[in-house]
């Protein structure tokens, strides 16, 4: 994994965050609020095994800048379908389907979690 994976999963739970507190549509304030306490736990457990078998990634130059957007509701669904592509290309293109079942599954676990935000985001 490299810092920019770090960068990234970092940046998609800072911006859910962000639009949680923005967003004036109440079942959605409640959906990502629901989402990212599920997403939180796999972030965290995808990150610390990586470390346990490969070491810590060096964040530095960009990867070490966080930038936040507001975001509009279709802009909520855009990261949120983004995320879903990075994760079934970027995320995993380093992995070995043999030796990284584990962090495959958690990646699978945190694309099932952004798939069920964009059903909740139909919910009013």
């Amino acid at each position: 994994m490299s810092a920019t994976d770090v960068h990234f999963l970092l940046n998609l739970r800072n911006q859910l965050k962000l639009y949680h507190w923005q967003t004036k549509i109440y079942a959605r304030h409640i959906a990502v609020d629901k989402v990212l306490g599920e997403l939180d736990t796999l972030i965290d457990s995808y990150v610390e095994i990586y470390i346990g078998k490969y070491g810590r990634p060096k964040v530095t130059g960009d990867n070490a800048v966080l930038r936040m957007h507001n975001l509009t509701d279709a802009g909520a669904q855009k990261l949120v379908k983004g995320a879903v592509a990075y994760m079934q290309k970027q995320l995993v293109a380093h992995l070995d389907t043999s030796q990284d079942t584990d962090l495959i599954n958690l990646k699978d676990e945190m694309i099932g979690q952004m798939h069920q935000l964009m059903y909740l985001f139909t919910l009013h």
